[in-house]
């Protein structure tokens, strides 16, 4: 993990200490077919960087406004992009609220729509992504691990119909809990 202090960009905030890890970026060069998706993305050089990441593994951990939303989303457009393979029910977005999840899946949506718009020769595998977004794995952690639970809870010795305990009940176990 590398801590990345980033300036001020064009037409975009200050963004204080954005931590990003997954390592380096892919640097375009001219005869690269992949050149033109360059011109797609938008950001911050740390930005484009957590975007184009070679590794299968990339966090984006910032402050709200800091453009993590547009970052995360050409990410998911990226992969999609640059590996004619890659389908959205391969990649994960873990997010912490459900207003986050739908903003997100929405964003996705919209980036692939443009990128497909602005390069349909070179991105037409692009156009089935979109006709599919909907099967893509973008949710809260706690809806996610609710999916594992459901799904795997017998292999992992959890009862499948576990629960997410309302803040109510929460707090009466906790108390109870204490008071023990």
């Amino acid at each position: 993990n590398s801590l990345l202090d980033a300036g001020k960009g064009k037409d975009t905030e200050t963004i204080p200490r954005m931590k990003m890890s997954g390592g380096t970026g892919m640097i375009p060069d001219r005869e690269d077919p992949l050149s033109t998706m360059y011109g797609n993305l938008k950001g911050l050089p740390e930005q484009i960087e957590a975007v184009t990441s070679m590794s299968p593994l990339t966090v984006v951990s910032a402050g709200a406004g800091t453009g993590k939303t547009q970052t995360l989303s050409q990410r998911f457009a990226w992969l999609l992009a640059t590996d004619e393979k890659c389908t959205v029910d391969q990649i994960l977005v873990l997010t912490f609220t459900e207003k986050a999840a739908r903003e997100m899946h929405e964003r996705i949506k919209e980036t692939l729509v443009q990128w497909h718009s602005r390069s349909e020769k070179e991105l037409s595998h692009l156009k089935n992504r979109i006709q599919r977004i909907d099967d893509a794995y973008i949710s809260t952690i706690h809806s996610f691990a609710m999916k594992i639970i459901r799904e795997s809870g017998l292999v992992l010795n959890i009862d499948p119909g576990a629960s997410i305990v309302s803040k109510p009940v929460e707090e009466l176990w906790w108390k109870t809990f204490s008071e023990i």
